[in-house]
């Protein structure tokens, strides 16, 4: 006997392979290759020999097989071999299922003759027979035997024509409760001798009270007023085969959740496939644009580093300028003074010597002023080569960056065009396409109801036509705040005619088009596919994208 069969083998397999493994597992209990049967009777799960129960009823070994082949913490192979056992026990053990709980014994010391085994006939759902009823007292049944949990009290139509006196049954629950609830009702009447018994052996002399007992097959067939009723709105089963219903259904309900489940934990775990991919493609998107950064940080670092150099080789130039300009002031003062001290001997020796102090006074100021000059010029060149080196440093970098983006973006439009579908917050828009929702509306009000849509089809393909048709643009230059900006031109004849035909609506449809061909495809006039917030009806930015795609794969995540 592989009695510990669960515990024979460590591998595992997928839960697409969970009915295969379940048929094998209920052939092998087919084959009596496991011990099910106790030597007490009772009943023992092949498959959780370690446990330490192994005594169960029929029933709750029927519970503990569904419930753990239904389980989603289960392994898929012990889910499987639960499965097939409780196929096994539902079919072919059916036989091993015991009666339900006895009820404690009447106070009555007679012997009853009601038998609840398994191979008595009772009405059901479960019903209960009262005779001897006055008429008056109808209303108040339900509420006279309420200790019982009646579900209906169904009277009579008819009285009985040798008592006078009505009948009654009332109906308790489908379930073993309402079982308990018949049968105590019947012990009731049994106690105090007003039963089925007493009504058999006193029927034609004078009876007093009401009479009650559960409804059997004899009570089904008979010819009494309570038959008819019986028979409309119950049937005679067994207490084992109202067993073998209940746990059948219940065995079928838990199989149909179990299959729904696999399909569904198959379609979660193709969703999470899915956005691994996106977030491995993003994580790479995000390295790239992280490296990206680093290899700008480094460049401007070199070219920081670089303008220092050239700002102190420019200084140390501007520095040796200065030197030469203070020895030739030097000299010129100098020979200033030795001009001063000469004594003119003649007028012209005297203006001779003002005229050269002049000149040279003059020659000084004007070194002084070029030295500043350049100085200044100097200054001037070097915060130019600095500015126009960053420019062109930050146009390259923004370049690279901008189509690293916008490659990302097109790969992102083409995953979520696959992945998004039905309304979600974040979605797929063709920028330039056209409405057509508009053109049926103004046809259905010019043509025909049955040329509506075909009509509104083809003035839709003509304007988006037109729309492509690079040499028609319908726009001008207006100034807008100091600064020129390209608008719609309503004076268009074309626009003009299509709102004279068709309506504003249209008209407003295509100029929407014309503005969102004109902002994101100028140049080749055919639509193109953007992210777009759609709560608020703008191009999403790939923060909100991200953001939106991890909080759904969290949602579904917690979901599962």
């Amino acid at each position: 006997m592989a009695d510990d069969h669960s515990s024979d083998e460590d591998s595992d397999f997928s839960d697409s392979e969970l009915d295969y493994y379940a048929e094998k597992a209920y052939i092998s209990l087919k084959n009596a290759d496991h011990r099910i049967l106790n030597p007490d009777g009772s009943l023992r799960c092949p498959f959780c020999a370690g446990k330490k129960k192994q005594d169960y009823r029929y029933k709750d070994l029927v519970q503990h097989a569904t419930g753990i082949g239904a389980s989603t913490s289960r392994k898929a192979k012990e889910k499987a071999n639960h499965l097939g056992f409780a196929r096994f026990l539902l079919k072919d053990l059916a036989f091993q299922a015991p009666p339900p709980p006895t009820l404690p014994p009447a106070a009555d010391p007679a012997p009853s003759t009601s038998d609840s085994g398994g191979n008595e006939l009772f009405v059901w759902p479960w019903m209960g027979i009262l005779v001897n009823l006055p008429l008056e007292n109808w209303v108040s049944i339900r509420e006279l035997f309420a200790e019982f949990n009646p579900v209906n009290v169904i009277p009579s139509p008819e009285k009985d024509r040798n008592s006078g006196y009505g009948e009654a049954v009332i109906w308790f629950n489908k379930d073993w409760k309402g079982f308990k609830d018949a049968m105590s009702f019947e012990n009731h009447f049994k106690v105090k001798r007003l039963g089925k018994k007493e009504w058999d052996e006193k029927k034609g002399d004078c009876l007093s009270g009401i009479h009650g007992w559960i409804a059997r097959d004899d009570d089904y067939n008979s010819e009494r007023l309570f038959a008819k009723v019986l028979r409309k709105h119950g049937e005679l089963k067994t207490v084992s085969e109202v067993t073998e219903q209940a746990a059948r259904e219940n065995g079928m309900m838990v199989a149909a959740l179990a299959k729904k489940m696999a399909v569904r934990n198959k379609y979660l775990q193709e969703l999470e496939c899915k956005f691994n991919e996106t977030s491995t493609s993003l994580k790479n998107l995000m390295d790239s644009k992280s490296r990206i950064l680093q290899e700008y940080n480094e460049e401007m670092r070199n070219v920081q580093r670089k303008a220092r150099e050239d700002a102190r080789r420019i200084l140390m130039e501007n520095e040796k300028l200065r030197l030469e300009l203070d020895s030739k002031k030097k000299e010129i003062e100098q020979r200033c003074k030795e001009l001063n001290k000469f004594d003119a001997k003649t007028d012209g020796e005297i203006r001779n010597l003002n005229i050269e102090k002049e000149k040279n006074a003059l020659e000084n100021s004007n070194l002084e002023l070029a030295a500043i000059e350049k100085q200044k010029a100097d200054e001037d060149v070097k915060n130019l080569m600095e500015e126009q080196k960053l420019h062109n440093t930050l146009f390259m970098k923004e370049r690279e960056a901008n189509q690293e983006l916008n490659e990302a973006r097109a790969e992102l439009i083409m995953g979520l065009t696959k992945l998004l579908k039905g309304n979600s917050l974040i979605g797929v828009k063709r920028m330039g396409d056209l409405d057509v929702k508009p053109f049926q509306s103004a046809c259905k009000k010019r043509f025909p109801a049955e040329d509506a849509d075909i009509k509104a089809s083809e003035l839709c393909s003509t304007c988006d036509e037109a729309i492509r048709n690079p040499s028609w643009h319908p726009f001008k230059i207006v100034e807008c705040g100091g600064e020129n900006k390209e608008v719609i031109d309503d004076e268009d004849p074309k626009l003009k005619s299509l709102c004279k035909d068709l309506g504003d609506d249209v008209c407003n449809a295509v100029k929407k088009a014309l503005l969102e061909i004109n902002e994101y495809n100028p140049s080749g006039r055919y639509p193109v596919s953007e992210l777009w917030n759609c709560k608020e009806d703008r191009k999403a930015t790939m923060k909100e994208v991200v953001h939106y795609i991890v909080k759904q794969y969290k949602a579904r995540k917690g979901r599962r």
